[in-house]
């Protein structure tokens, strides 16, 4: 690859040899957030989990940060398809990509913010909600925008 010194170590961690319970986990997380979504998105939302474990804003282990995103009640049910068991293990290994950029570490449900948009329309008192409330709800949203797909939206730092 000619990366030297400090760039092998990044990529030695960034592409780590991930277990099969790694790897399963990944795809259970996957399956609950982006099953109907299709490929690209699978991707990208395992490209996502990967990019965070070597980013310093979150923890240092794929277990660590998926359960950040979804409770191991909530992944204990799914039995993933084959299809995204493979996703998983391929993005894993660094053999699959779409988003290609080691800062995306943010994505969001395009649903969810419609949802938040409806909810607080719906909302007659503001003083109900505090600004910090409000500002810990959407602060990850100042990050750039990388990219859409399907009804999920990347952000980068």
């Amino acid at each position: 690859y000619g990366l030297v010194g400090s760039e092998m170590c990044i990529r030695d961690r960034f592409y780590s040899n991930y277990n099969s319970e790694e790897e399963m986990l990944l795809a259970k997380l996957i399956t609950l957030r982006a099953r109907g979504e299709g490929m690209n998105c699978w991707i990208a939302i395992g490209e996502v989990m990967r990019n965070r474990v070597v980013s310093d804003m979150f923890p240092d282990s794929l277990y660590d940060v998926i359960y950040q995103n979804a409770g191991k009640a909530e992944l204990a049910e799914i039995e993933p398809p084959e299809e995204i068991v493979n996703v998983a293990k391929m993005v894993l290994s660094g053999k699959l990509s779409v988003l290609a950029n080691e800062k995306a570490v943010f994505f969001l449900d395009i649903r969810d913010m419609e949802e938040t948009d409806e909810s607080s329309e719906e909302e007659t008192d503001e003083e109900t909600v505090s600004e910090e409330e409000k500002e810990e709800e959407h602060s990850w949203e100042s990050y750039p925008w990388f990219t859409t797909i399907n009804g999920y939206v990347f952000y980068s730092l």
